[in-house]
Order: structure tokens, then C-alpha cells, then sequence
């Protein structure tokens, strides 16, 4: 059963993750042999931060960094690097950096792959899903322009609160400043349960992964 990530949601599963709106966020995805292991980054300023609850997201469930396969990190790379624009920069340039630093923070040495976004120019961000391929050491990517999909978000009674390290989703509150490191983990006030087409659209995409899949060694 797939689980959904909302900003700042770290969550694990044995075969899918689905990250809705990626605007100027960035999915992030650690495949180990056994386990995907997600986290919706927000901001870029704060990526030390949340690669750092993600570590600890997966030592709380149990896994390993050093059984991870592939570290997978999806997002539209001039929104999420808005500075970077032709000819101020290189914004695939930013994506690669910042999937050093996250795979640094983790202790992760092995493959780096991610999926530009911007090919499909999204208006209102971009949902994607990872399926762990059986017997591989990859994930099948899916995608739709967010602005096409209809999600179900179930807001979440006080007194239903599940405590925090009890489920497959859990919540960071971040804090403000880059690096800082003083964030926390909160009960989840609400879910996204679903993410469903839209009536009128079409069957979803698959990545193509020979034209648009890159792929780097973190060492």
C-alpha cells in the first residue's frame, strides 16, 4: 500500500512512496534491499537539517544507510534552485551539490539518481511515486503534473494523535536556520490518504529512463 509524503514528512515502505506537490520541494528517496525510506524536503536552506532527520527517521525503523542501493532525489530543478537560472547559473549543477550534501549527511556511497522536473513544465508542482523494482536495485519512477491529480488529505482528531516513532509516517518541525539542527518530530495533524487522476486525464507516466534519468556516484 503506498504511503504519501506532505512537506517535512519522512515515511518508509517496503515498495511504494508517493510525494505529492513537488514545486519547489524535492523528493528524496533511500532504496535499501529491503525497504524504501522517503523524506519531502522543503526548502534548501534547511537541507542539513532534513537529511539528518531522515538518518535518524531510518535508524528508529531499524534500517542501515550501509544497506542502501540507490539514493534517489526528484524535483524541478530551477524552482528549487531559483538563483540558478541561465545564465546566473547552473541549476543541474545546485541538484547535483545538494544530493552530495544529503548523501554526505547520510553516510550513503553508491548510486545518486534523480528526474528533472521542469521537462514538463508543471504549473502547480509535480506528483511523483517510487515503485522498488523486485530483485533490482532501482525503483520504477511514476509521474503527473500535481494540478491533474486529486489527493485526499484526512485531517487527524487531537485526541487520534499516534504518537511520534508508531507509524510509517512521521512529522519534522523544522527550525529556521540553516544547519541548526534543532527541529523535532511532532504527531502527524494530517495525511494524505489517496492520489487519485482527475476525471479527463490520462493513464500516468512512466519515467524514461534512458533520456531522463541522471545518475552520479556519491564516493
Amino acid at each position: 500500500m503506498t504511503i504519501y509524503l506532505d512537506e517535512c514528512q519522512a515515511g518508509c515502505d517496503a515498495s511504494d512512496i508517493g510525494f505529492p506537490h513537488v514545486l519547489l520541494c524535492m523528493a528524496v528517496v533511500l532504496q535499501t534491499g529491503a525497504w524504501l525510506y522517503g523524506y519531502h524536503f522543503d526548502k534548501p536552506a534547511n537541507t542539513n537539517e532534513y537529511a539528518g532527520a531522515l538518518l535518524n527517521f531510518i535508524q528508529r525503523k531499524g534500517g542501515d544507510v550501509a544497506n542502501g542501493v540507490r539514493l534517489y532525489g526528484c524535483c524541478h530543478h530551477y524552482n528549487r534552485n531559483t538563483n540558478r537560472k541561465p545564465p546566473a547559473g547552473d541549476a543541474h549543477a545546485a541538484w547535483r551539490a545538494e544530493m552530495q550534501q544529503i548523501a554526505a549527511t547520510l553516510g550513503y556511497h553508491g548510486r545518486v539518481s534523480g528526474f528533472d522536473t521542469s521537462i514538463i513544465d508543471p504549473q502547480q508542482g509535480t506528483y511523483i511515486e517510487f515503485h522498488r523494482e523486485q530483485g533490482t536495485n532501482r525503483c520504477r519512477i511514476y509521474y503527473k503534473r500535481h494540478e491533474k491529480i486529486a489527493h485526499n488529505v484526512q485531517t487527524i482528531r487531537p485526541q487520534n494523535f499516534a504518537p511520534v516513532g508508531t507509524g510509517n509516517v512521521d512529522t519534522w518541525k523544522p527550525t529556521s536556520a540553516q544547519g541548526a539542527g534543532a527541529g523535532s518530530w511532532i504527531s502527524n495533524r494530517s495525511l494524505t490518504t489517496s492520489a487519485d487522476l482527475k476525471p479527463g486525464a490520462t493513464k500516468w507516466h512512466e519515467l524514461d529512463y534512458a533520456l531522463r534519468l541522471t545518475t552520479f556516484r556519491a564516493p
